[in-house]
């Protein structure tokens, strides 16, 4: 994709995630690697991007095609949908010093990084067509994962599978499922990368979830089928 066209997706889907009401506050954020050069000419040519920070990566190992677009801290889902670029950083590996482009000195990016460093890591030595991660609050999700009796990732899927049959169709690698852990935090960012690893949506326990995809769309098409999954299977009773 170009990056217009990227930037257009990343419109389009903050204000889904307003429209569902997953977005509330500053909930959630996005992010997208993006092919090197393309980006250098992009950050080059576009005059968002005019303060640039460094960041010693510590113990971190990443790859020096590895450029992304991230959705900033603090950001709000409605203010993306005005200017997504005023609300996003631009980052990039120079030799083993992460570059961070971004609107102003104040911004920086999400609160979740660390999270998104290491899954677009884990994609990009994969070869991994996926290059874009979602994390959003998805209601239905959430209140799923505060039952006590999910105290399996087998029966969560089993009981998520049971409510459409479209689930193992469109979801083929299964849910993942990660425990409590502090947002930000790095526990929650590693048990997300072994969860990853093996499939493409990973519901955070009363949390919310996080998604990986090919384009914004087909991510956000899981985390929405899921969500109406949990919504019947919480008005179903099933247990």
């Amino acid at each position: 994709m170009k990056p217009v066209e990227v930037i257009e997706e990343i419109k389009e889907i903050a204000a889904f995630c307003m429209f569902k009401g997953w977005a509330e506050k500053n909930a959630g954020n996005l992010s997208y690697r993006l092919e090197e050069k393309m980006l250098f000419n992009w950050l080059v040519s576009n005059k968002e991007f005019k303060i640039k920070k460094s960041l010693e990566m510590d113990n971190f190992i990443l790859d020096e095609n590895f450029t992304i677009l991230i959705s900033n801290s603090g950001v709000k889902f409605r203010d993306i949908v005005e200017d997504p670029l005023a609300h996003f950083s631009a980052v990039y590996l120079q030799n083993g010093v992460l570059n961070i482009h971004c609107s102003d000195e104040f911004s920086s990016p999400s609160s979740e990084f660390r999270t998104h460093l290491l899954i677009h890591q884990y994609l990009l030595k994969e070869q991994s067509p996926n290059n874009t991660i979602i994390h959003t609050h998805p209601t239905h999700l959430i209140a799923f994962s505060h039952k006590h009796y999910l105290h399996s990732k087998n029966k969560l899927n089993r009981i998520l599978e049971s409510t459409i049959p479209e689930i193992e169709k469109y979801i083929p690698k299964k849910t993942g499922f990660v425990d409590l852990y502090p947002a930000g935090s790095d526990a929650l960012a590693e048990e997300s990368l072994k969860e990853i690893q093996n499939h493409e949506v990973v519901v955070w326990k009363k949390h919310g979830c996080i998604a990986i995809g090919d384009n914004f769309w087909n991510t956000i098409d899981k985390i929405d089928l899921l969500d109406k999954a949990a919504q019947i299977a919480l008005l179903a009773g099933i247990e």
